[in-house]
């Protein structure tokens, strides 16, 4: 079953699948305690052990009841391991809970119409949802899906072969809306009561992607001596027919293998890898294309991965022909490849790169890689270091708390210099003076400080007080403790 899972924002465990019997429907169950009339485990007891805790455990203030479930049975097996002297495994935990699946919603994916018009003389079970993935940073609002079109032989002519007639890649969006109700029924306002509400999915991106042409027509597809190990899209006048010969028979017969959904842990990016190696990447709400290229992996998939900020991606493979381990890392954001779609100006771009640092800095992410993306592309022409620079201070100055300017302020300045090296001297001199000054001022402002007598009188913001409130302080507020005045230096 292709499947995804997530812990949603209210604590709860969803998971989204594709049944077996149905491949293009998409359903979202939740994981609860206890015993239901769908899919279960069931608790493996022995009959000399003591019974576990109620399925109904206490609410816990900010636990959803399958958390709540977890510790109590944890706490349980723990206090009776402890009277037994006898360590509990992590399997014993597994094994004594009693969980069950819940279907909360679903949606019906798109099926290919072709398909369904061949249906009389062709099966189409091959045709349906083949990968599932949440998006990381919606809390199982968005689910991706990949579906994949055509047959895998003919009823007829089993010797046909299989074949798959495109790609598509679609990303769905739930929302909560009130059920519609029939009038024979009446208005639950009637009554006193709540209309009720339901799990609505709808289309957010749908996008197709034809296949290559050795999973098109196998049959007749003769492939030419292999030149290179990848290629990109900007390499698309090559020949398509550089690539490894297809055989029929290695195409997996499940449609749970032919494709894999890989998000970045920051969601701005999705990277779709076919079977045969072929990988397309998406970046934004949009899913605008970045770039896709294609490895020589046989009849399997490549997944790539997403660096730590999401800012590049890449991608291993080993070539079994020539014995060698191959790497390939791809610059996101920007893209290395500017098409129609991704031609904006610079300013935009500026912005997208200083919001990806301060996302790094609040999620507690290394940023190495939007280091290494912002030099690239300010090599390209694309962005300009100062100018990023510039948006990282901006952003600085406008923090709402000194907690945060001083949380902030060492990791900003790592990045700055970090962004320079190697580049200008003048720049890093000026960088280097600036750091100097807002220390000197920091020294001195704490100094001023410790020289008051009530230093609680101080403002915490003066620069963003008005100049009515400036004018009103009194010279008794900044009175300077007597002992001290020796000691003082002007």
């Amino acid at each position: 079953m292709a499947a995804d899972a997530i812990i949603t924002e209210t604590g709860a465990l969803h998971v989204a699948g594709v049944p077996l019997v149905n491949p293009s429907t998409v359903v979202v169950w939740e994981v609860m305690p206890g015993l239901g009339n769908g899919i279960q485990a069931t608790a493996k007891i022995n009959a000399t052990s003591s019974l576990p805790p109620s399925l109904n455990p206490p609410l816990w203030a900010g636990f959803a009841p399958l958390a709540s479930y977890l510790f109590s049975l944890q706490d349980y097996l723990v206090s009776e391991g402890a009277h037994t002297k006898k360590q509990v495994q992590d399997n014993e935990i597994t094994e004594a809970a009693s969980i069950h699946c819940c279907p909360v919603s679903n949606f019906s994916a798109y099926v290919s119409p072709e398909a369904a018009a061949q249906s009389a003389t062709t099966t189409t079970w091959g045709s349906g949802v083949t990968s599932v993935a949440f998006d990381p940073t919606r809390g199982g609002s968005v689910i991706t899906v990949v579906i994949v079109e055509g047959q895998y032989m003919s009823p007829y002519d089993p010797d046909e072969g299989p074949s798959i007639t495109g790609w598509r890649v679609q990303c769905w969006e739930s929302s909560v809306q009130p059920v519609v109700l029939h009038p024979i029924f009446g208005s639950p306002a009637n009554y006193g009561g709540q209309p009720p509400m339901q799990t609505v999915w709808s289309t957010r991106v749908n996008k197709s992607i034809p296949p290559s042409e050795d999973l098109k027509n196998p049959q007749t597809y003769v492939p030419m001596p292999t030149t290179s190990d990848e290629r990109s899209s900007s390499e698309c006048s090559v020949d398509r027919a550089n690539r490894l010969s297809f055989d029929p028979y290695d195409l997996p017969n499940d449609v749970r293998q032919l494709a894999q959904i890989v998000y970045s842990a920051h969601g701005g990016e999705v990277a779709v890898a076919f079977l045969r190696g072929g990988v397309h990447i998406f970046s934004g709400p949009n899913f605008d294309q970045v770039d896709s290229y294609h490895v020589n992996v046989g009849s399997a998939i490549a997944p790539p991965a997403f660096s730590s900020s999401g800012c590049c991606l890449a991608s291993v493979w080993h070539d079994t022909l020539k014995d060698r381990t191959i790497l390939k890392i791809i610059r996101v954001l920007p893209p290395a490849i500017l098409n129609a779609q991704t031609k904006v100006s610079s300013a935009v771009w500026e912005r997208a790169i200083a919001d990806r640092f301060w996302w790094s800095l609040l999620a507690g992410v290394d940023w190495w890689d939007a280091v290494g993306c912002t030099q690239s592309a300010a090599e390209d022409g694309i962005v300009s270091l100062n100018s990023v620079i510039a948006l990282l201070d901006a952003d600085f100055h406008c923090l709402p708390t000194i907690q945060q300017r001083q949380q902030h302020c060492p990791n900003l300045d790592r990045i700055k210099c970090r962004l320079l090296e190697g580049t200008n001297a003048q720049d890093v001199r000026a960088l280097v003076l600036d750091m100097q000054a807002r220390l000197l001022l920091d020294m001195l402002g704490k100094g001023i400080e410790s020289a008051l007598i009530n230093p609680s009188t101080l403002l915490p913001e003066p620069w963003q007080a008005s100049s009515d409130m400036l004018s009103s302080i009194g010279p008794d507020k900044m009175t300077v403790d007597p002992n001290l005045l020796l000691s003082i230096q002007v």
